[in-house]
């Protein structure tokens, strides 16, 4: 699961240089596709950046984190995708 939410991270920063890009900001369309994906990722990213910052948390307060982490991602992505994670 934490393999999942570092490459949630690692897609955030790649949009968040994409959103910055003349042609994507030209392209009204593709920016509006990244903005909703960057909202999407947002929570769920702020709470794995949240997690790994804390690093040394007991073990049992990190595995509610990583429950919770789990509780958002699923919350936030389509029914089918959720259904994987599981």
């Amino acid at each position: 699961m934490l393999k999942r939410l570092s490459h949630a991270d690692d897609r955030y920063r790649e949009i968040e240089q994409m959103l910055t890009l003349p042609e994507v900001i030209a392209n009204n369309k593709e920016y509006q596709k990244l903005i909703k994906e960057y909202n999407k990722l947002s929570e769920i990213v702020i709470k794995y950046r949240e997690y790994i910052r804390a690093g040394k948390v007991p073990a049992v307060k990190r595995l509610h984190s990583l429950r919770m982490i789990f509780i958002v991602c699923t919350l936030c992505m389509p029914p089918t995708e959720a259904l994987k994670l599981k």
